[in-house]
């Protein structure tokens, strides 16, 4: 038996996970850290070799060189022997004898025998041995939770054991700070073998794990073949499960336990590997590594907390049956631990995710607490009164959710069950505008406000549409853009010209960025209104940027516009814009309608020329070519050149392709013979 087994006591509750909830109370619990030190996992801090080492060289005795003392002889031959009882059974006679008896009572961990002989060896009264008796002292006061007085016995000790003694008395106490900074002082190999890990577990108790982790490596250099190498893998592995680095931690864990001796140490690393499996959610592995921490037959710190993590696991992994199993097994054997209210809460969902509604409502109601009900449970117990015909249907139990519970952080899912269930538009614009106020950055507003978007265009709720412009421009400023884009566009397709312009000249100054496609609508339906200024502006912004997929329809656009104005002199420089080079066949078409203003002004010789232009640049699209040459022989036909017309649409049949086309150089054929 050791003398005295530190344990560190910065021992915590054990860690459990919580369950969905949003409660500061179960945030509290469930913040606390999992990482526990017992005993295993510290170098007994005052081990036996460690004070025995202490006391020899304090006295400065080599007693294996002791002649003519056939007593100490004896004594000395059953304490190499272990034998300590038998070295307790001698008379001791002088400071020698009794200090050897000392020896053994602290080898042997006989705390009474140790203050016994303590107190006859303070007769003696020698400086030499008072330091060492003080110390022994101190040990003993430490091992009775004494700190106070044990520190005060050794204070004015500068030793590295008795600073090493000290900053275990100032752990015990709960400073850290003072024991980090003692620790610090110490350069002895032999004490530094401890201090490595209990500073690193200092560090890890302030959640400083990196610096942790840099006295862990220093372990690892110095004391290559320490036995107490696995206590510092876990070590490891747990910092780096607390740093998030999942699959590294359970690589190391499964590294220490295949070197280390200690079952209760290699069960909770079974443990913290299941937790992060947990974490990466492979809930596969994590239900293996937690059957081997329940196993009745392996000791582990963590049994209540694996089978609480099991069923959570299960849980959410949406394998209900399971969960419900492994935590009614929780809820037998832990009926009253302060994880129960979790149970009963996974517990209740699970049921109530299986369609078993009366048994996850008799779970709810075992929660006595209401601090304990969690907001999730609440609106399940809303739908569980719907299916028991408190409420109309569905929708109804979720509006009276959001008519009862003002502070639930869930009364977003209703506003969203509302929103994806309800077949009522009127409703949803209602709700929706609610949703809106209340959670104004929900991006995922958008996506519900373009579900009900025909709606509220078909039948023509402006001021609605209006409103949640107005909003988006205030809540969601990154998503007006998509927003108006999405009403003009919608108003577009329905047809709703006048709106369409309206709206965008009451928010086209609030876009941070012009959207092509809704310039060059606006600009069509524009046109369509008779409003070609407006329209000829932004065809010309599109035109101005030159790398819009737009501006190829622009000039087309313009062109028309200018042909309903009959103005000649801008279409001649529109077309003059055009780099026939890089924009051959849009020159073309362009070239095409100039022609038809040439006409109309009967400039008939410059329309036909156009229009055999046009069709040599279309060259290989010979339907479009076809039509140049059709408009050609109509434009030479009204200038009283019939034969011509022939020649010109002879050459057009030649590349029509379409039939239609083909049907109408046919039809004109027979027109200009018999003229």
């Amino acid at each position: 038996m050791n003398l005295l087994c530190i344990t560190l006591c910065l021992l915590f509750s054990q860690f459990s996970e919580g369950v969905l909830s949003n409660s500061n109370n179960i945030k509290q619990i469930f913040n606390k850290p999992n990482y526990k030190y017992t005993e295993y996992e510290l170098e007994n801090a005052l081990s036996n070799d460690l004070i025995t080492e202490y006391l020899r060289s304090s006295l400065n005795i080599n007693m294996s060189s002791i002649d003519n003392d056939t007593k100490v002889d004896s004594m000395m031959i059953y304490l190499n022997r272990e034998q300590f009882a038998w070295v307790l059974q001698f008379e001791a006679d002088n400071y020698l004898e009794h200090y050897i008896k000392l020896l053994a009572s602290i080898k042997d961990g006989n705390d009474i025998e140790t203050k016994k002989i303590i107190e006859e060896m303070n007769k003696y009264s020698k400086p030499e041995i008072d330091s060492l008796l003080n110390m022994a002292e101190a040990i003993l006061l430490l091992k009775q939770d004494d700190y106070d007085n044990a520190l005060t016995l050794i204070n004015s000790y500068n030793d590295s054991y008795s600073l090493y003694i000290k900053s275990i008395c100032y752990l015990k106490k709960g400073d850290y700070d003072a024991a980090y900074n003692i620790l610090k002082q110490i350069n002895n190999h032999t004490i530094n073998h401890s201090g490595y890990i209990i500073i690193s577990d200092i560090y890890m108790k302030r959640g400083q794990y990196s610096e942790a982790l840099n006295y862990i490596r220093n372990f690892e250099e110095e004391f290559k073949q320490s036995n107490k190498m696995p206590y510092i893998l876990y070590q490891k592995g747990y910092i780096y499960y607390k740093k998030g680095y999942f699959l590294r931690s359970i690589d190391i864990l499964e590294n220490m336990i295949n070197i280390s001796r200690n079952n209760t140490l290699k069960g909770n690393a079974y443990y913290l590997i299941g937790k992060n499996y947990f974490m990466i959610g492979d809930y596969e592995h994590m239900e293996k590594y937690l059957a081997y921490v329940k196993n009745p037959l392996i000791p582990s710190d963590f049994k209540k907390n694996a089978l609480f993590l099991d069923s959570k696991g299960m849980f959410f992994g949406e394998d209900y049956g399971k969960a419900i199993e492994k935590m009614e097994k929780f809820l037998e054997l832990y009926p009253e631990d302060f994880l129960t209210p979790y149970a009963y809460q996974i517990l209740a969902q699970s049921y109530f995710y299986l369609g078993d509604l009366s048994t996850s409502l008799k779970y709810i109601d075992s929660i006595k607490n209401p601090e304990f009900v969690v907001d999730k449970l609440v609106l399940m117990k809303y739908f569980i009164d719907y299916r028991n015909g408190i409420f109309e249907d569905s929708i109804s139990a979720h509006e009276s959710f959001l008519s009862n519970e003002k502070n639930n952080p869930l009364r977003k899912d209703a506003y969203e069950y509302i929103l994806n269930h309800s077949d009522n538009d009127d409703l949803k614009t209602r709700t929706m505008k609610s949703y809106l106020e209340e959670f104004p950055d929900n991006v995922d507003f958008i996506q519900y406000f373009s579900n009900l978007m025909p709606y509220l265009v078909f039948y023509e709720r402006h001021d609605d549409i209006l409103w949640f412009a107005d909003r988006i421009s205030e809540y969601l400023p990154k998503s007006k853009d998509e927003l108006y884009t999405m009403i003009i566009e919608k108003m577009y397709e329905l047809g709703i010209n006048g709106k369409a312009i309206d709206f965008y000249a009451r928010y086209a100054d609030k876009y941070d960025k012009d959207d092509d496609k809704v310039i060059f609508h606006i600009a069509l339906l524009l046109s369509k209104t008779g409003e070609n200024i407006s329209s000829e502006l932004l065809m010309k912004h599109l035109i101005d940027n030159n790398s819009s997929i737009y501006v190829d329809s622009a000039y087309i656009l313009l062109s028309e516009i200018y042909i309903e104005e009959r103005n000649l002199i801008n279409m001649r420089n529109l077309l003059s814009e055009i780099n026939i080079n890089e924009k051959h066949y849009l020159y073309a078409f362009i070239l095409r309608n100039k022609a038809q203003l040439e006409k109309i002004n009967r400039n008939y010789e410059y329309a036909v020329n156009d229009l055999i232009l046009s069709a040599e640049i279309f060259g290989d699209m010979r339907d479009e070519a076809s039509i140049s040459l059709i408009r050609a022989a109509e434009a030479a036909y009204e200038n009283n050149d019939s034969e011509y017309a022939c020649i010109l649409l002879d050459k057009a049949s030649m590349l029509a392709m379409d039939i239609e086309i083909i049907n109408k150089i046919k039809v004109l054929n027979e027109k200009y013979k018999n003229h």
